[in-house]
């Protein structure tokens, strides 16, 4: 038999990928701000500026990935 004991109150940190639509990144954020998941944002990636502001003001760090590669594989090769 395994088993792991895992520390639920430490917060793990996240980086949030988002699109252009903002209203699932943006309740997501509030739940994790509310303290519904037990999460730290540690950036938003995305391949639009539109989250941007809302990171500003969250203070949360923000990385504009603009898609210019030939296949999404190639696009996430160079996130990672």
């Amino acid at each position: 038999m395994k088993y792991e004991l895992v520390d639920h109150q430490e917060a793990k940190k996240v980086l949030l990928f988002c699109s252009k639509p903002l209203h699932c990144v943006l309740e997501l954020i509030q739940a994790i701000q509310l303290g519904d998941f037990p999460y730290t944002i540690a950036a938003i990636f995305s391949n639009h500026t539109d989250i941007e502001p809302y990171a500003i003001n969250q203070k949360i760090p923000f990385e504009y990935c603009p898609f210019k590669h030939e296949s999404r594989q190639e696009h996430e090769k160079d996130i990672f």
